[in-house]
């Protein structure tokens, strides 16, 4: 990859994939947390560069939110 790269004119997606290793990102890690189904951030935008994205069941939304929990994410 070249070194004369101009980070002012990147935009913050291309940002994240030049730090991505790869397009690798932290996905391994987000997705060990069994605490939550969402990954990091940065890792949502990496999958999404796969074809892979989140979405939360909205079936259940409203009781989630009464409860004070997070959505429900699946992929």
């Amino acid at each position: 990859m070249s070194e004369n790269i101009n980070w002012e004119t990147l935009s913050e997606l291309e940002k994240i994939k030049y730090n991505s290793n790869y397009l690798h990102g932290t996905l391994e890690k987000s997705l060990q947390d069994p605490i939550t189904g969402a990954i990091a951030p940065d890792d949502t935008q990496v999958s999404k560069f796969h074809g892979i994205y989140q979405q939360w069941d909205r079936d259940v939304e409203k009781e989630r939110k009464h409860q004070k929990l997070e959505p429900a994410f699946s992929f």
